[in-house]
């Protein structure tokens, strides 16, 4: 009786752990068959279609440096202009500097990129009082990603990190060239703004293979399965035919990136200086990418200062 009453537990233990693991791993089966159908081109132009159909009759003319962006984008998935470029004469940057030069009292390391200090945990509270997310939100910005991405888009993720300056020569994570996950679309938009200079590959620069975006000259060059996204094997791309393409993306503060992150890049190793960079992220109504900000209940009242496109970038 004594073995019964101490062995029981166990086996019931043991029970419990096994049908959990089975229910994880289903579960995980399930999810994973879902992304992948959802994220095939039929399904994501029905999911688009909508959006599209809307942007297509109402699209508007981009200024003279938005239609320069847009051409580079078609040409290489890049194109690098300066603050000044899109918002002459309104010194937008300092703001932005004192901004998060007060908000890195409260960075913290990444939880997967050790490489990087990120405000606010990487998963900021949507507010307008934050000047970079009012950047993020400016039609001038906007305008040029959706006629990009020809429809519509959702603004999905915003960040501020600092690179850590490297202890040793090995590249981790997205320090080594990849491809961003998709996430069902064919096209996604990138934009960084770096917010101290820029100016060698000591400081970590953005780095980017022009015409390595899905629909560029090398998209079909180690692609990327939907919804998944891709890490060449170490030094193949330097041994491949994109090699000439490999372009680092250098400017002094207030630069713009803007890009296609199905394209292959890399970034953040920085060797003698730490680079200070906000990103911006746009993808189509239909991606399975979810926003990483939450919107607070006092952010509903803010949000009718925006413009009607700003507002619908954010769904509201």
């Amino acid at each position: 009786m004594e073995n019964e009453t101490s062995t029981a537990p166990t086996s019931r233990s043991l029970v419990s752990r096994v049908r959990r693991k089975i229910k994880h791993t289903y579960g995980k089966s399930v999810v994973a068959t879902y992304r992948k159908v959802v994220a095939q081109a039929p399904i994501m132009r029905l999911k688009n279609a909508r959006s599209r159909h809307s942007y297509r009759s109402g699209v508007q003319e981009l200024r003279d440096v938005g239609k320069r962006v847009l051409s580079d984008l078609n040409r290489d998935g890049l194109s690098i202009i300066h603050l000044e470029d899109i918002f002459p004469n309104q010194k937008i940057l300092p703001e932005l500097q004192s901004f998060v030069e007060k908000e890195f009292v409260h960075a913290s390391l990444g939880r997967n990129k050790k490489f990087l200090t990120f405000l606010w945990d990487n998963f900021p509270v949507f507010s307008l009082s934050n000047p970079l997310i009012k950047l993020a939100l400016r039609p001038e910005i906007i305008e040029i990603v959706n006629a990009y991405m020809d429809l519509y888009s959702r603004f999905a993720f915003f960040s501020v990190n600092r690179t850590v300056v490297a202890a040793s020569a090995d590249a981790q994570g997205s320090q080594r060239w990849h491809r961003d996950p998709a996430l069902g679309d064919e096209r996604m938009v990138k934009v960084f703004l770096y917010l101290n200079d820029v100016l060698d590959t000591g400081t970590g620069p953005f780095m980017y293979i022009k015409g390595s975006q899905r629909t560029g000259k090398w998209g079909k060059v180690f692609p990327a399965r939907q919804p998944d996204g891709l890490y060449p094997p170490e030094g193949a791309v330097e041994k491949s035919e994109l090699a000439a393409g490999i372009t680092p993306c250098l400017g002094r503060a207030g630069t713009l990136v803007f890009c296609d992150t199905t394209g292959l890049h890399k970034g953040g190793f920085s060797m003698t200086k730490e680079r200070i960079m906000s990103t911006f992220y746009y993808v189509s109504p239909g991606s399975l990418q979810k926003p990483n900000f939450s919107f607070p209940p006092e952010a509903e009242k803010d949000i009718f200062s925006l413009s009607p496109l700003s507002r619908r970038t954010i769904g509201r």
